[in-house]
């Protein structure tokens, strides 16, 4: 399955400023995890393309996501 990221999404994660990552040991912390989560749900879009990604990777067979060379 071929899951397109709209162009205006990506734009907008290109464009978007997060804080720095803070650890806990060697994951993330939980205050990071929150403050992202939140900075990335006001994303348009995110919501539904998130929702679709985790459908197709925990779907039947399960799956795998990659990533692929920006287009600019």
């Amino acid at each position: 399955m071929f899951i397109d990221i709209p162009s205006e999404l990506e734009a907008a994660l290109i464009d978007r400023s997060l804080p720095p990552w803070k650890l806990d040991g060697s994951f993330l912390a939980k205050s990071t995890m929150e403050r992202y989560r939140s900075e990335l749900t006001g994303t348009p879009q995110f919501g539904e393309v998130a929702a679709t990604l985790r459908h197709a990777l925990t779907g039947k067979g399960g799956g795998c996501a990659w990533g692929t060379s920006p287009r600019r």
